[in-house]
């Protein structure tokens, strides 16, 4: 008898922990809404949910650079056509100061030319994110580190430099690049890349300065005499007039690398939008191939817990009867 109570009490503890085990299963699945928590629920399933989360974890990251890449393509033009904007009105100045009617005007337009050259230098500038958009790779302000006569850790800046003063350059302006004409390149996919930035110098030519010391030699030009005093009402002189003509032919030059840089970026913005819908198609294909794999049929396993807890329940109702015997029951 004391054999075949031991007997059945081990077939009773047997049966009660695979009953917990079960229920247990079936309540962390109503908590965590998954179908594999651990290698016990399915260890080739377990194995292919953690490859598709990897999967979708370096598809958001390719997602999230095209997204930062469309972004930035909009920067550029909308920064781009800023620029231009500026430079067709220098080229208008430059235009109407070439004329000798217009001697009288040439210290007005002279200061507006000044004014434009530090909002160009703004634009020039320019930050998106936290980024400067025309720093090469160095595109935090803390990359930068300004050296004499610079004094800010801006990539573009029009300084008074000393030592440049003399006649043709009365006060001594300067522009100065700090930044440098890197590519920024993002990866797309896993065999894919896109290079997201346009150069200082593709933009504003040689050494990045070029449009600057182009709108300085105007301004001085305009400003002053060749003796390097301010002018009043002289005309310009031969001389001045063809270095007016000079740089009108470097502002032409200038407009067309704007319209070729922007006309790259809108190539590039039509193949980031090309890329966000399919990065957005297969990320949601991915997410939907593992939730097949990992997500529970909630009314299924719903009803799994009731099943679960009501055999639990029979089973410890049953062990309470088997355990409870008596020592009289075993002397029978």
């Amino acid at each position: 008898m004391r054999i075949t109570q031991n007997s059945t009490t081990s077939i009773y503890m047997q049966n009660l922990a695979e009953s917990r085990d079960r229920y247990t299963v079936s309540q962390l699945q109503m908590t965590t809404q998954k179908r594999i928590n651990s290698l016990t629920d399915g260890r080739f399933d377990l194995a292919e949910t953690k490859r598709l989360t990897n999967t979708i974890g370096r598809r958001q990251t390719y997602q999230s650079n095209i997204d930062n890449a469309l972004t930035q393509s909009r920067i550029y033009q909308s920064t781009l056509d800023a620029t231009q904007t500026h430079l067709t009105e220098l080229r208008d100045i430059a235009l109407t100061a070439a004329q000798p009617i217009n001697n009288e005007k040439l210290a007005v337009l002279s200061s507006k030319v000044r004014g434009l050259i530090d909002d160009m230098a703004k634009l020039a500038n320019t930050e998106f994110d936290g980024k400067l958009i025309f720093g090469g790779t160095k595109t935090t302000r803390n990359s930068i580190t300004p050296t004499a006569p610079a004094t800010s850790n801006l990539p573009f800046e029009i300084v008074r430099d000393p030592a440049l003063v003399s006649t043709s350059n009365p006060e001594g302006l300067r522009a100065i690049f700090q930044g440098n004409n890197n590519a920024r390149v993002v990866q797309t996919s896993e065999t894919t890349s896109e290079n997201i930035n346009i150069t200082a110098q593709n933009v504003f030519g040689a050494g990045g300065i070029q449009v600057f010391q182009d709108a300085i030699r105007l301004y001085n030009v305009m400003r002053y005499k060749p003796d390097g005093t301010v002018r009043t009402n002289e005309p310009l002189t031969q001389n001045e007039t063809n270095q007016v003509q000079s740089v009108l032919e470097n502002f032409a030059q200038a407009q067309d690398r704007y319209v070729t840089e922007a006309a790259r970026m809108g190539g590039v913005e039509n193949r980031m939008e090309i890329l966000t819908d399919q990065a957005n198609n297969e990320l949601t294909r991915l997410k939907e191939l593992r939730s097949l794999k990992e997500d529970i049929d909630m009314g299924q396993v719903a009803l799994d817990l009731k099943k679960h807890e009501t055999v639990l329940d029979a089973t410890l109702q049953v062990g309470r009867d088997i355990i409870q015997r008596s020592l009289l029951d075993f002397l029978r």
